[in-house]
Order: C-alpha cells, then structure tokens, then sequence
C-alpha cells in the first residue's frame, strides 16, 4: 500500500513538474501582450502560451535552421525571458498571482486539480505508461525518438530514408519527423517533455496529455470569462463539460495526441482573431499569431474549417460598420498571418498539402452522387443515415455513452443495444450537436457564432463521409465537432443566452431542455469515465484482454526484448507472425528498435506494408541537411540493399519468431520445420517467442532416423526404445504431446513407474496422439517404449494456463 501511494505522489510531482515549466515560460508573455482587465486573468493562459512557445522554437530548429533540438536549452532561454519580463513588471505580476489565488478565479483551479489527482491515480499501481488503443501512440514515441537523438545530429541514423529490414520501425520514424507535410508540433512537444521530466518516451506521453488538459482546463475558464461573457458558475460547468468527458479520455487512448494539444490552441485563437478584427493592437496580433502559429504546428488537418473560413467571415462582418473597418479589420488579420507563416513556414506548407489530401474525397464523393448518379441533395444526405455505415457507434462512444475499455455488463448491454439500432447513433448526434449550435447562435458575443461555424460545417463533412464510406475522416470529423458543441451546449445556460428581448415560453423551454441534456450528458459521461478508469486501474499488462500496455522500462517488456537478444547476438532478423492487428507487431518494433525484422505472410495478408516499397523518397519532400546527392546515394545504397535482402531471405534468416499467445508455430516455417518442439517462451498477453532451431523436446539421434518427408509431411522413424531429453526450463506443469502413425499401442510413454498410452486420433485415421501431463519434478523420468518401428510426425510441448 505504500509503495502505491508512494507512485500516486510521484505521478503528481511528475505532472506538476512538466507543467510548472510550461507555466513559467508562459507568464512573462502574458503579463506583457495582456492589456487592461484581461492582464488579471494572464494566469488562465500562461501554460497555454508556454507550450505554444516551446513548440514554436523546437519546431523552428528543426525544420528552419534545420539543427538539432535542445530542450533544456529552449526552456532556460524562454524561462529567463519570460522571468526578466515579470520582474520588469512586477506589480502586474504580484496583482497577477494575488488576483489567481485571492478573487472568486481562484475556483478555475478546482477542477483542473481534480483531473489531475484522478489521472495520477489512474497510473498508480504501475506508473506512467502507454494504454495503447491503436499505433498511432507509438509512432509519436518512435518520432520523438529520432528528433530528440538523431535529427539534424548528422549521425548514420540522421536519414528520411527507411531501412528495408527495420520497415516497421523506420517507416515511422524516419520518415515523418522529417517531412515537409506532416505537422510535427506534437512529436517536438513529447521529445521536449522527455528530456525535461528525464523519463522514457512511453511514460513522457501520458505526462504530456495530462499537462494538456490542465492547460486546457485553465484556457476555457479564460475563454468563459473574457470572451463568452460566462458567469464564474457557468465558466466551472464548461470546464467541467470538458474535463469529465469521455471524448478526452477517448483520444488519449486512441493516441490522438495532436487533437489533445490542438484543442485549447485552435478555441482560443478563434475568439482572438475576433478581438484582433474589432480593435488595433499590436499585443493581440502577437499573441493571436503565437497560439495560431502553434496551432498550425500541432495540427493542420482542420485548420482550413476551424480557422480559415471563420477568419473571412470575421473580417467580412465588419462590412456592417462600413468599408473602412473592413480594411482595418483585413490589414489586422492578415499581418497576424503574415506573422504566422513567418514563424513556422513549414507549419503553413503542411496545412496546403492537408487540403489537397482532404478535399479529393470530399469532392469526388460529391461528384460521383450528385453529378454522375443524379442524386439530389436530399438523397444524397439519407444514405448514410439509411445505410449499414457501421461507425456511426462512434458518435456514441464520442458522447459518452458507451465505452470501448469496460468489460461491465452494463456497458455491453448498452453497446448491444445501440449498435442494433442503427438510427440511434447519428440522431443523438445530430441532435447534440443542433441543441449546442442554437446555444451559439442564441448567445449575445460574436465569438459564440464563430464557434457555430465549425460546428456547422463538420457534422455535414460526417454525412459526407459516411457516403463515401470513409472511415478515418468520418472520425475525425465527429472529434473535431464535439469542442463546439459542448461550449454551446454550456452557452445554453448563460444569462447571456436569449431569444429576444422579453422572455418567452420558447426561450424557458428551450433553456429547459438545454439543462436537461446537459445534466444527461455530464452524469452520463462522469459515470462512463468512472467505469472506464476502475477497469483500467484493476488490470495491468499482463491481464488486460481490451487494450495493450506499452513500457520498456516495464519487466515484461524487458525480458521479452533480452529474450530476442539471440537475434541480435546471430544478426539474424526477427520474424513476426499471426498477428491480428498491427498494434502488438509495432509494439513489439517499438520494444526491438536495433534490430532487424520482418513482417511474415500472414500479417501481410491484412497489413500489406510492404507495398509502400514502391513509393521512393523525394529529396524536395524532406527537411534534411543531406544535399541532394548524398541523398540518392543513401537511398540507392538501401535500394541496393534491399534487393539482396527481400520478404522471403529475411523470413529463410529469422531463428525467432514472435506469435500470438497460443498462436502456434509460425506458418512461415512450416516448410523446414522438424518434428521436434521448437523452444517456446510465453509473454503473458504480450506474445510467445518461438525458436527455429532450438527444441523443447528431442530424442536421442541412437532411437531416431533422420529426418525425412512424405506426402502428409515431415517424420522421424522411431526405431526403439530409449529416453526423452526435455530441454525446456519450467515450473509449471506442461503437456507433452507424440503424434506417429501406426497402431496406437506400438509406443508407449513411461514417467517412473507410470506407463501411458496413445489414443487414435478420430479426425485422421491412420494417427495416433500419445498425450501426457508432465509435472516439473518428473523432467528426467521420460522414456519411450516401442514395440515397432512408427513414422513419428510430430512433438509438441506446451505450457498448462
């Protein structure tokens, strides 16, 4: 028990480690671009501007200057601005802190602080780790890798060029941290906070999550009061909303990490630019430009909807005051973008390429039903609604109401029962999201409409997608929706929120029913999360059937990664088959990074990884400091590489093979597979570890034949008696299994005194199974008796569960 709380504590310090660092550096800005009453609350935005401002250096140094990234250096430079900046205003600094911890804000602490106990306690019994939903978290931790060790270093690993026979591993790391169209923001921010708080890259990103939702707990009670017009009451539920949501929870799990830091950024940038376009000042470009900047780093795919278009429509409102603020208000916005692309250009370059990928499906979706099939809108948006497009589920998992990591009975009725009502889903959805978008437009601030932008247009891009059966978009369209739609769900319950002037019966109605749903939705979301963290915290990697843990530091992960020492130590590369998913083989990558591997037939089947191969890196594509020559050089001395080192060399080299539990001995060996047991040792829920050449089980070469091949396979002739060498180190019981033609009582096993006899197998005449349990102690009591010479097929040797 001690020692648990002990690593309650520690997840504390951790936490409040990292984000008193993002906290510091973002003070002294704030104090500075803040004017007037909102300087009270800089304390709400500090650690915001503080990761906006990590991030823009970091990705500044990589991809302009190209040179390596230096953490610690970035964080004593910022600190000691941001300290010479409060101390050169110290009585707005002191009125700052006595403001936070004094006036009626100091309650905007609450809840961020709540989250923060309940997340450190999630991790309790086994520390900061991955709960790895999907790949996506492992690529992060593979990208940071290679930018905080090798990018820009000019070391042999500093290439944008994969290594054939590290693929799974390269195809990540070496490719993304350097290209130009891929924003990077996330994986600088996870390098940074490794090398800061001194812990592996698997324990630094839940690390980081947390200190996202702090910041972006304190940015909405900064949004609620300065710019929404929310009382103190109202500011606390929308924290609230968020910070109990299962939506955040959601993608953390599913690795999004991008969207989680995206989020405060792209909310608060939005109600900024509504400031910028109203009235000159030079403090709220700048800060409008450093949390744009950054946003546009950590996340690009949405820019174009929750930033672009509701940019234009600001400035165009201004035509309503005459033409001149509208110039006013467009030479504003458009010096804070100039600033933008000027601070992270690369940024820029990935929000254009984003869009030429995101808008080809959206317009050939719409061609083909509209133009080619003659399809009419209102056809058009029933056929997703009307179809079996199995995803809409999501929209339900989004909201709260069921979860993907609870094995309670409640919530697999529920999951039963929404998914075999097919409508149900998307119409929760949709009303939802029309209930939070009349809250926005209802509300008496301009920026609660700009917030129904986005949340107008990325419902119907769900509809879109949905037709055209694209999955990815058709989900990240219903993240991208859910932000907007719960600060206007809140916006329902503002005093600000009415209908007209006088009240009405539609007004209390309405309101009503706002506060009903968002009752439902906050107890039904706290009691999901409840459910979810409970389940989380009783399992561990050893037990856990619905989600994979991920550590290298964790013993389990630790020995599985000495056992596939042998591979290393014999250069030979490491097979990985039967795997049903891609998250347990990348897991495994991830844990092997230094060796070499290969993706066996069977994985191919579903996860043809290998065809990527045809795709060759362009030297124009990647932010590199080779020159172009030494670039072709590498690629063409991998390709070179490569064709003396194809699938099928690399699977004939491989002496161990990772599988499923109880998956078997690997497909891929069958064709030279000896009748013995290979030597197998088992990962609990991770993988069993299997040796080509390496036997559980032999007989001595003076009762056998070499071995030999028919028509049903391969075979040993067992010629006589004589005893069973068991080779395999155990403390459990195993089961020993002989399979040889024959008549069933020409073999005989004896333990001590104890004989055993075969029995046919129904299923294949002709073959007889010899089937026994030995126990540890009866390790070197094993002989054979043989009555007659038999063709023996095969030996097994399996561990009892």
């Amino acid at each position: 028990m001690g020692y648990l709380i002990m690593n309650f504590i520690n997840n504390i310090v951790i936490t409040l480690t990292a984000f008193s660092i993002w906290y510091l550096i973002g003070l002294g800005p704030v104090v500075v671009l803040l004017t007037g009453r909102h300087k009270q609350k800089a304390f709400l935005l500090a650690p915001l501007l503080g990761m906006c401002l990590l991030t823009l250096v970091g990705f500044f140094e990589l991809s302009v200057l190209l040179i390596p990234l230096t953490p610690k250096l970035n964080v004593c430079i910022l600190g000691f601005f941001s300290l010479m900046l409060c101390l050169s205003l110290r009585s707005s600094t002191y009125q700052i802190v006595k403001y936070s911890i004094q006036k009626p804000l100091k309650w905007f602490w609450m809840l961020p602080f709540v989250y923060l106990l309940v997340f450190a306690w999630l991790f309790h019994t086994s520390g900061y780790q991955l709960l790895v939903g999907s790949s996506d978290q492992l690529l992060y931790c593979l990208d940071a890798k290679q930018i905080l060790e090798e990018m820009n270093t000019g070391s042999i690993n500093d290439l944008p060029i994969p290594r054939y026979d590290h693929y799974v591993h390269d195809i990540g790391a070496r490719l993304v941290p350097y290209a130009k169209a891929f924003r990077r923001g996330a994986d600088i921010m996870l390098a940074t906070t490794k090398s800061l708080i001194g812990l592996s890259y698997q324990e630094a990103f839940p690390v980081l999550v947390s200190c996202s939702i702090l910041t972006l707990g304190l940015a909405l009670g900064f949004l609620g009061r300065t710019f929404l017009r929310f009382s103190i009451l109202t500011s606390l539920i929308l924290q609230l909303v968020f910070l109990s949501g299962f939506y955040l929870f959601l993608i953390h799990v599913q690795g999004s990490l991008a969207l989680i830091l995206g989020i405060a950024p792209s909310l608060v940038t939005l109600a900024m630019l509504v400031r910028v376009a109203r009235a000159p000042s030079w403090r709220w470009q700048l800060l409008t430009a450093i949390t744009m900047a950054a946003y546009f780093s950590i996340y690009s795919e949405p820019v174009p909807i929750n930033i672009f278009f509701p940019s234009a429509l600001i400035v165009m409102w201004q035509l309503n005051h005459g033409w001149p603020r509208f110039i006013s208000a467009l030479q504003r916005v458009v010096f804070v973008y100039l600033l933008v692309f000027i601070a992270a250009p690369y940024a820029a370059y990935s929000i254009y390429s984003r869009i030429i990928d995101n808008l080809h499906p959206v317009i050939v979706s719409v061609m083909e039903y509209h133009f080619t099939a003659g399809v009419g809108a209102k056809e058009f948006f029933s056929v997703p609604l009307d179809s079996t497009f199995q995803q809409w589920t999501l929209a339900s998992v989004i909201l709260g109401a069921i979860s993907y990591y609870d094995s309670s009975s409640f919530n697999a009725h529920t999951a039963v029962f929404i998914a075999s009502s097919k409508w149900l889903s998307p119409i929760v959805f949709f009303t939802f999201c029309g209930i939070a978008l009349v809250g926005l437009f209802k509300n008496k601030t301009s920026i609660a409409r700009v917030y129904a932008i986005p949340l107008i247009i990325w419902p119907l891009v769900t509809l879109i997608m949905a037709n055209a059966e694209d999955g990815l978009r058709f989900a990240r369209s219903l993240h991208y929706s859910m932000p907007f739609a719960m600060i206007g769900l809140v916006a329902i319950t503002n005093r600000y929120f009415c209908f007209t002037k006088k009240t009405s019966v539609l007004q209390v109605g309405f309101t009503t029913v706002g506060k009903i749903v968002l009752t439902v939705f906050i107890c039904t979301n706290i009691y999901t999360v409840t459910r979810t963290i409970n389940y989380l915290a009783s399992h561990d990697v050893y037990n856990d059937p619905l989600i994979p843990r991920f550590d290298e530091r964790n013993i389990a992960w630790v020995k599985l990664k000495n056992e596939l020492s042998i591979s290393a130590l014999h250069e030979s590369p490491v097979l990985l088959s039967g795997f049903h998913d891609t998250i347990r083989p990348s897991m495994i990558v991830s844990n092997i990074p230094s060796l070499s591997h290969v993706i066996g037939d069977s994985i191919l089947s579903f996860w043809p990884i290998y065809t990527s191969l045809h795709y060759q890196p362009v030297w124009s594509e990647y932010n590199t400091r080779l020159s172009k020559e030494e670039f072709d050089l590498a690629l063409r001395r991998e390709n070179e590489h490569w064709t003396k080192n194809m699938v099928s060399s690399l699977i004939g080299r491989s002496e161990q093979a990772v599988v499923p539990v109880g998956n078997g001995y690997p497909k891929e060996w069958l064709s030279t597979k000896d009748i013995y047991a290979s030597r197998m040792a088992r990962f609990t829920n991770i993988g069993d570890v299997y040796y080509r050449n390496d036997y559980s089980v032999i007989l001595p070469n003076s009762i056998t034949s070499d071995s030999k091949k028919d028509v049903l396979g391969h075979y040993r002739m067992l010629l006589k008696s004589g005893s069973v060498d068991i080779k395999a180190q155990y403390d459990k019981p195993s089961q020993l299994t002989l399979i040889f033609d024959g008549n069933m009582n020409d073999v005989e096993l004896k333990i001590g005194d104890n004989l055993f006899k075969a029995q046919p197998i129904k299923e294949n005449p002709g073959l007889n199974k010899l089937l026994v349990t030995v126990q540890p102690e009866d390790k070197f009591k094993l002989s054979l008796l043989v009555n007659k010479a038999v063709k023996l097929r095969e030996i097994k040797w399996e561990p009892i569960s």
